[in-house]
């Protein structure tokens, strides 16, 4: 009888050592992120567990598109002692919108997590508000293009009096190679250091003001989002965002969505203008179009994504002057 208390009694110490701490065990979840869901501008909070200790760590994201995003995470460093890490993440507020995934990868241990999360609209609008048509300003651009994984960037500027003179520079940041345009009127005219040359008239620039073409944007949008109020240059600017699809932007032109005419029906287009809280300038405006990867007659079309940013300042400057070259090859 002794012998059966004394299993009995070591069984409950067994069982009751059990109860103690799987509820630890099971609480424990290997990665998380606070919320799971936000909008654009949200800052997201994420930790993971199950690395070695002082093991550096890779992070990257992947789209609603499937396509994989470079991520700056500022506050990561390597894992802890504990295994650990922990780190932030701001959304954009040029996000696409839909459901992510966050994955965080061990270098060494081949550990590696995927931490879904989805973004929601901000608000969506009817309209915007109105804008202040400028005489003249200058901008900085910024230009990127994407096909699979292979990425091109460049940088610039220039000036532009609406409704039809514009100049810009463009520098390939690979090549170094600058490229210069001007459009006076109907005529357009382009050179990469060995003369200016006469463009063709059907052939467009891919760089325009859109600040003249509101009612446009407003009139063929699939949808408009409000994301809030941001800052450019230091000046306060309220967030829209324009969605079309490719036979939407073929409506808006090429003059507005350059090579619209021969985008594919899946295409996707965004425009974004910041427009000044006080003056009612379009202080910035981003144009994206995408393609989604597919197959055409069993050979594989990689996806594609191009972006053009312009971040206009000095506005209604005197001296602003835009003229076709004197000399041209």
């Amino acid at each position: 009888m002794k012998h059966i208390i004394i299993i009995w009694i070591a069984l409950s110490l067994l069982t009751v050592g059990l109860v103690m701490v799987m509820p630890a065990v099971a609480q424990t979840t290997p990665a998380t992120v606070e919320p799971t869901e936000g909008t654009p501008g949200t800052r997201f909070q994420f930790a993971a567990r199950g690395f070695m200790p002082d093991e550096p760590i890779a992070l990257w994201l992947i789209g609603p598109d499937q396509q994989e995003v470079e991520v700056y995470a500022d506050d990561l460093g390597n894992a802890a002692n504990d295994t650990s890490v922990s780190w932030s993440w701001t959304a954009p507020s040029h996000i696409q919108i839909g459901s992510w995934k966050m994955v965080v990868h061990g270098i060494m241990s081949q550990v590696e997590y995927v931490i879904p999360f989805r973004i929601r609209p901000l608000r969506e609008v009817n309209q915007v508000v109105p804008m202040t048509p400028f005489s003249s300003a200058r901008f900085d651009l910024a230009i990127q293009s994407q096909v699979g994984d292979v990425q091109e960037r460049g940088f610039g500027g220039g000036a532009v009096v609406p409704p039809d003179r514009l100049y810009a520079w463009v520098r390939d940041t690979a090549t170094g190679r600058t490229l210069e345009v001007i459009q006076v009127g109907a005529d357009r005219y382009i050179q990469d250091g060995s003369g200016w040359q006469q463009l063709d008239q059907g052939v467009t620039l891919p760089i325009a003001a859109l600040s003249h073409q509101a009612n446009r944007l407003q009139e063929y949008a699939s949808g408009i989002l409000y994301l809030g109020i941001e800052p450019i240059r230091g000046q306060d600017t309220r967030h829209y965002q324009f969605w079309f699809t490719a036979a939407q932007a073929q409506k808006l032109g090429e003059h507005v969505v350059p090579q619209a005419g021969g985008l594919p029906a899946e295409a996707v287009v965004k425009i974004d203008l910041w427009i000044g809280v006080g003056d009612g300038f379009v202080h910035q405006q981003r144009t994206e179009v995408s393609t989604p990867g597919s197959l055409v007659d069993k050979t594989p079309v990689l996806p594609t994504r191009s972006e053009i940013v312009l971040t206009f300042y000095d506005f209604d400057a005197a001296g602003i002057v835009i003229e076709a070259p004197q000399a041209v090859n």
